[in-house]
């Protein structure tokens, strides 16, 4: 199971390379190394409109779903 990071829209918006290292791994712009694979979830005004997920996530789902996975 993914771990997942629960963030504000406005701490995202300030914030998107920190976000991106968390999904997909990488530096993360403040000195740090992340290793991803963790599900990020923004918020506005405390209620979930949005997720970044990994893309290898993604597809097993639409694969899944019988969705187009050509992404």
């Amino acid at each position: 199971m993914a771990k997942r990071v629960v963030i504000g829209i406005q701490e995202l918006r300030l914030r998107i390379k920190w976000v991106v290292a968390q999904v997909t791994g990488g530096p993360a712009g403040d000195g740090t190394t992340e290793p991803g694979g963790k599900h990020v979830i923004f918020t506005r005004h405390g209620k979930a409109i949005g997720a970044f997920v990994p893309m290898d996530w993604y597809r097993a789902k639409a694969e899944q779903d019988g969705e187009p996975t050509d992404l």
